[in-house]
């Protein structure tokens, strides 16, 4: 789905460098590669989606959640995986 961010924009949580995993070095004189993270967006359903969308039959409250980030590596950088460890308070 495409979230017009005109409308919606990303405001941002947390930007800086990643962190190599443990065991793993990065390349002397290197920076690693930057990373943005957007704070979390969430949307009740029948207000992003429009009249067009049904919620499914069960009684349960639907809704479009966002969690939008960005990985910036520099040069011939590549990134194969980055991991984020995150919770939500009860």
């Amino acid at each position: 789905m495409l979230i017009d961010e005109t409308l919606y924009p990303v405001e941002t949580a947390w930007e800086g460098e990643l962190i190599p995993p443990s065991g793993v070095f990065a390349a002397r004189g290197k920076a690693m590669p930057r990373v943005s993270i957007g704070k979390p967006d969430w949307w009740d359903g029948q207000k992003i989606l429009g009249d067009a969308w049904k919620a499914p039959e069960g009684g349960y409250s639907y809704g479009l959640a966002r969690f939008a980030f960005s990985l910036r590596p520099e040069g011939r950088q590549e990134v194969r995986r980055a991991e984020l460890d995150g919770g939500l308070p009860a």
